[in-house]
Parts: C-alpha cells; structure tokens; sequence
C-alpha cells in the first residue's frame, strides 16, 4: 500500500507544493517538491516547469534548467533571494518565485 501526502507550505508568501510519498511500511520512496524549498546542498532532480507563461518557460528551457537534471543549492542570500543553484557542471541564480515554479524529486 502507498500513502500520498499533499502539503501546502506557505513560506515569505509564496505557496509551495509538497509531496510525500509513503510505503506501508514507513519508507519514504519520494519526495516532490519546489526548488526554493531546498536546502543548501540539497541534491534533487528537475521533474516539471510549472509556468504557464511560455515565454518564462521557454526562458528557463534556455538556461539549461530541464526535466530530469540534477540541481543543488549552493548559496541564497543574506534574506534568501536570490538564490545560488548548480546545475550541468555551472552555476546560476534565480530569483525565489522563479525557483517556486520548477518541481523537483529530492534524491537520498
């Protein structure tokens, strides 16, 4: 049996998606959530670009920010926006709500 947990977490205003996904017996086999949720040196992978604007989408497709690569935080500044990311071997920063709309699956 899986148990889904869908959490909305309010945070500095913006609204963040958080899912947990349980075994029956307690282990957890996944973890979505946003990437502004993370914490520095947090490993996870890139699962969707929740933007409805194409342009915005289009802008963070250029950037390398695609589904299925790996990303961490490296740093956020002194009041947490922007942040610092790594992504395909070079370092990037985005701001907080640009970082709230690209879902990632936090790796062990």
């Amino acid at each position: 049996m899986i148990i889904i947990y869908f959490l909305n977490i309010i945070d500095n205003h913006f609204q963040s998606l958080y899912i947990v996904v349980h075994q029956s017996d307690g282990e957890i086999i996944m973890t979505i959530t946003t990437l502004d949720q993370l914490s520095i040196d947090q490993v996870a992978m890139i699962k969707k670009l929740d933007t409805l604007n194409t342009c915005y989408r289009n802008k963070l497709l250029a950037m390398g920010i695609t589904p299925g690569c790996k990303v961490s935080i490296v740093r956020t500044a002194p009041l947490g926006d922007p942040m610092q990311i790594t992504i395909r071997g070079f370092q990037l920063c985005l701001r907080k709500s640009e970082a709230a709309t690209i879902q990632v699956e936090i790796e062990d």
